[in-house]
């Protein structure tokens, strides 16, 4: 099942809350993710990435994206940049792929 990635977003320095999209990509450097919402590029936020039972929270930055309109139902994908992450963070982040990665195709 899609991994699940909510972000939270400032706009003119007013909180809008968290959204949930589904996580379509990983790595250490950043997420690509599937979502009903629509973001600017350039768009600075806080992300709380869910690896299983544990969570890592990091800035982030909408870098690209396109727009689907399959079955006219509209989802915009994105490519997020992680800003600031701690070296531990990627850590994680990498080590939890690798275990997808295991799980997908067994050795």
């Amino acid at each position: 099942s899609p991994r699940q990635v909510r972000q939270m977003m400032r706009k003119n320095e007013g909180d809008l809350g968290f959204r949930t999209a589904h996580t379509v990509d990983l790595s250490g450097g950043g997420v690509r993710i599937r979502s009903w919402d629509r973001f600017a590029i350039g768009q600075e936020m806080m992300l709380v990435l869910k690896l299983d039972d544990e969570e890592i929270v990091t800035r982030a930055e909408v870098r690209h994206g396109y727009i689907d309109l399959a079955d006219g139902v509209t989802q915009y994908f994105y490519g997020i940049m992680f800003k600031g992450i701690s070296e531990n963070d990627i850590d994680r982040i990498v080590k939890f792929v690798f275990l997808m990665m295991r799980k997908v195709r067994p050795v």
